[in-house]
């Protein structure tokens, strides 16, 4: 009787790559296998998987979690299984990725090929309902409430269980329902652990303080910048802006036009669909560089990939308003180490090109408006998962929570190091 072996390939002490291989005799799963993105460089990979894989498990589109699948597609494509709309973003990041590659003069691991073969091998699942796959291992979709169509893996191979969450959220945002709180007990919790160390402040205070900084940045006659993810950050605060009734021009750029057309097509991956609708409906859609020029320095809202400042039209809006006093740039969402995000806010400085820094004299501000649980909600998941084994990923501060449970629960917890393997 083959035993159930977990081995971490990525995702190791580290926020990106995420990547979890199951063993169970010759079928091989992947749950996740994402990238970890670089500020001008190649991304990092995670390990290579030991052999053949059968399936990958994906929980969601974001390119920490899926954008090494399409190394998978280069000789005998794995099964991809997620969400109906998961499939269509993660499509459009990694279409996006080759191009960024492009611009950066690096070469991309795969090409257009292992995109169409990933659409190819994708394999729609729903929340809530199992599927049987090879070696006796089965796989049940929850929903995780990070962004439309995240999901959460509940793993059954024979008589051990194991729940993987990718990235989650217990608390309803605007934009999606938090996630289920039907959960099993386990006997291994594999669990994201990006913020194991804080504690999230109330939505509505950040939905507050968020109008405030607009009304006083554009009175002064200044134009608020907002940087954020493309996939769902920029269309939740589209969603606050519009429920706080702002009067001044919101203008939306980037990628995120793309993505808006992709969740309209789903309206039951949203937690209020109308209210979406409504809020999109008053959003003014950047059309070309001469509209660029008209808006910057005006008194308006501008919302604009990307949500870390690595490229995309945000770069233009900060460089041109550098010197703008009157001006704000509010970042809504996390700033990865080494990105021009975390040296906007450490620094007050931005880099064009390599080398090539800009102090900038705007207002910076910094708001939370994450997708990811805090550390109240990941002793919750401990607590009602009741897990064995607890193995704590995708953070930076993921070996200092695994002692931390281990000291407070007794329960054996772990901060896999990269090729750590786990049988059960």
């Amino acid at each position: 009787m083959s035993r159930l072996e977990i081995k971490a390939l990525g995702g190791c002490r580290e926020v990106g790559r995420a990547a979890i291989q199951l063993t169970a005799g010759d079928t091989r799963v992947l749950l996740d296998y994402g990238i970890k993105i670089r500020r001008r460089k190649p991304p990092l990979y995670p390990e290579e998987p030991d052999g053949k894989v059968n399936y990958v498990a994906l929980t969601h589109a974001h390119l920490d979690h899926s954008g090494a699948i399409p190394l998978l597609m280069k000789k005998k494509p794995p099964k991809v299984l997620g969400i109906d709309l998961t499939r269509e973003y993660t499509e459009i990041l990694l279409w996006d990725s080759l191009r960024v590659a492009k611009k950066n003069s690096y070469e991309a691991r795969y090409g257009e090929r292992e995109i169409l073969e990933f659409h190819r091998n994708y394999r729609e699942v729903e929340y809530e309902h199992g599927v049987k796959l090879r070696g006796g291992i089965e796989i049940r979709a929850l929903s995780a409430g990070h962004i439309p169509g995240s999901a959460m893996f509940y793993i059954r191979h024979r008589n051990k269980t194991i729940l993987y969450t990718g990235d989650f959220n217990f608390i309803d945002t605007r934009l999606v329902e938090g996630m289920t709180l039907e959960l099993p007990k386990v006997d291994v919790l594999i669990m994201e652990t990006t913020y194991a160390t804080r504690k999230h402040p109330p939505r509505s205070s950040q939905e507050r303080e968020l109008k405030q900084i607009i009304d006083e940045t554009c009175s002064r006659r200044g134009t608020v910048i907002i940087p954020g993810f493309a996939l769902a950050r920029l269309e939740e605060i589209s969603m606050v802006l519009y429920v706080a009734g702002t009067s001044w021009p919101v203008f939306m750029d980037g990628m995120a036009r793309n993505i808006v057309k992709i969740t309209l097509r789903y309206p039951n991956r949203v937690r209020d669909y109308r209210l979406l609708r409504q809020a999109l409906s008053k959003i003014n859609y950047v059309r070309d560089q001469k509209m660029r020029d008209k808006i910057a320095g005006s008194p308006s809202v501008v919302l604009t990939t990307s949500g870390m400042l690595e490229g995309g039209p945000v770069v233009y809006y900060v460089a041109k308003l550098h010197d703008s006093s009157e001006s704000t740039v509010a970042i809504v969402g996390y700033q990865a180490e080494d990105t021009n995000g975390r040296r906007l806010i450490e620094e007050r400085k931005l880099e064009l090109s390599e080398g090539d820094l800009i102090d900038v004299n705007m207002q910076v501000r910094q708001l939370d408006f994450s997708a990811h649980t805090d550390v109240t909600g990941m002793k919750y998941l401990i607590k009602k998962t009741r897990p064995k084994a607890v193995l704590c990923v995708h953070g930076e501060e993921a070996n200092k929570f695994a002692s931390e449970i281990e000291d407070t629960y007794g329960t054996t917890s772990i901060a896999p190091k990269e090729g750590e393997t786990l049988k059960i």
